[in-house]
C-alpha cells in the first residue's frame, strides 16, 4: 500500500474512528486501525469487538493494499505533523508502515490485515429509517446526560433506541432521572416495534460521527445498530443485553405547571450550584436543593447558604421539592437548548418533576425527588 495525502485529510477521519479501538486491552489487533485503499479513497476502520467505526478520506493512491497499524501511535503522529503538510504513507518490504512528512521519516509496526476481526449483524428482523444527521445529533444530546456510567444495573450504562408508533425514540436514565426525546418518521407507522440499548461508548462515537454528516440511514435490530452516513462513514455497534425499564410508566401526570425564562433559570441554578459543596456519591444529599413552586415565582434555596428567586408563570400554592441540583441543571441544559421558556410539571412534595420546552411534549426530562 502506498498513498499520498495531507494532514487535514487524514487527522479528522482518523480521529473519528480512533475511539472505537481498544487501546488498553490485551489483544494487539484491537489496538490497531485497519487502513485499506479503494476507489481513490483511504478507508480507516477500528473495532473493539463491541463496535466497528469506519471513515473514508480522499487521497492519491499509488499502490493499492491494506494494513493494520497501531491506532494511537499513528493518530498522535499525524496530529503532531505541522498544518498543511503533505504526507506519504507506504508499506515497505519488511511490513513496516513508513510515514514521510517533509524531511521527516517515521516507521510504525504493522499487523496483517487478513487477521483483523469482523463483526456481523445478528440475523433477525431489522428495520431501516432515514433521518437528518443534525436532528439525530440534537436528539442524542437531549438525552445522553442522563446515562449512567459504570452502574451495576448494566442497562442504565447506555441509551435505548426504539422505533415505535411511527416515531424514533431515544431514552436514557441512571435510575434517578430519565430523559426522553422523539421524532416522527414518515412511513414507519406500520413497522413492528424494534428497540435496542446502545452502550455509552458507542453513543459517544455516534455523536462524533453525526457532527460530520447531514443524511443518515439508521438500521435497528434487536441486538445491534448500524449508522450509515452520506460521507461513507459507518458505525456498527452491538447492544447491551437486557430489558429496559418501562419508561412510559415513569412519566408522572403533573397537576401543576410553572413556565420560566430559560436563560434566567440557567443563571439562577448556576449561582445556587456554585454555593453547593459536593460530597461525592457517598453523600448525595449534599447536592440537594429545595425548589419551591409558588404563585408567580420559583425559589431555589440551599439551607441558609444560598437563595434565589425567578419570576414564573405559575398559579400553584407553594409546593417544595428537594432536587439534586446537578440533575436539575443537566435537565435544563439538555432540554432548554433553543427554547425561550421551560415548563416544569409538578404535583406534591416527594414526587418527580418534569421539564419540557414551553409548548412542547418532547424532549422531556423527569427528575426524581431526594428524600431526606
Amino acid at each position: 500500500m502506498q498513498v499520498s495525502t495531507t494532514k487535514e485529510s487524514l487527522a479528522t477521519p482518523l480521529g473519528l474512528v480512533f475511539g472505537a479501538a481498544d487501546t488498553r486491552g490485551t489483544v494487539p489487533m484491537l489496538a490497531t486501525v485497519l487502513m485499506k485503499t479503494a476507489n481513490d479513497k483511504l478507508s480507516m476502520l477500528c473495532s473493539d469487538l463491541g463496535m466497528v467505526a469506519r471513515t473514508q478520506t480522499n487521497c492519491e493512491i499509488k499502490d493499492a493494499g491494506e494494513i493494520a497499524v497501531d491506532a494511537r501511535r499513528l493518530y498522535d503522529l499525524i496530529r503532531a505533523v505541522p498544518e498543511r503538510q503533505s504526507l506519504d504513507l507506504a508499506v515497505d518490504g519488511k511490513g513496516k508502515l513508513i510515514v514521510k512528512s517533509g524531511r521527516s521519516r517515521f516507521q510504525l509496526p504493522t499487523l496483517p490485515a487478513a487477521d483483523y476481526p469482523r463483526l456481523t449483524p445478528k440475523q433477525d428482523a431489522r428495520v431501516s429509517v432515514n433521518i437528518n444527521g443534525k436532528r439525530l445529533l440534537e436528539m442524542v444530546d437531549q438525552v445522553s446526560s442522563a446515562m449512567a456510567e459504570a452502574d451495576v444495573r448494566i442497562i442504565f450504562n447506555g441509551m435505548l433506541v426504539s422505533l415505535a408508533d411511527g416515531r424514533l425514540w431515544l431514552i436514557a436514565s441512571d435510575g434517578h432521572r430519565i430523559n426522553i426525546t422523539s421524532e416522527p418518521i414518515p412511513g414507519s407507522e406500520t413497522i413492528t416495534k424494534t428497540e435496542m440499548i446502545l452502550p455509552r461508548k458507542s453513543v459517544g462515537l455516534m455523536r462524533r460521527l453525526l457532527s460530520h454528516s447531514d443524511h443518515v440511514k439508521l438500521i435497528i435490530g434487536s441486538a445491534d445498530l448500524q449508522l450509515s452516513l452520506a460521507n461513507g462513514s459507518l458505525l456498527f455497534a452491538k447492544g447491551i443485553e437486557g430489558q429496559y425499564v418501562s419508561w412510559g410508566k415513569v412519566i408522572p401526570q403533573s397537576e401543576q405547571t410553572a413556565t420560566v425564562d430559560t436563560v434566567r433559570l440557567s443563571t439562577a441554578l448556576a449561582m445556587i450550584e456554585a454555593m453547593v459543596e459536593d460530597g461525592g456519591k457517598k453523600d448525595a444529599l449534599s447536592r440537594a436543593v429545595d425548589i419551591t413552586f409558588g404563585k408567580g415565582i420559583i425559589t431555589a434555596q440551599k439551607g441558609e447558604t444560598a437563595l434565589t428567586e425567578i419570576e414564573a408563570a405559575c398559579e400553584s400554592d407553594p409546593v417544595e421539592i428537594s432536587i439534586n441540583i446537578g440533575y436539575l441543571r443537566d435537565a435544563v441544559s439538555a432540554i432548554g437548548v433553543g427554547a425561550e421558556g421551560l415548563t416544569f410539571g409538578f404535583s406534591e412534595p416527594n414526587k418527580p418533576i418534569t421539564v419540557r420546552p414551553q409548548g412542547a411534549e418532547y424532549p422531556l426530562a423527569v427528575v426524581m425527588p431526594m428524600r431526606r
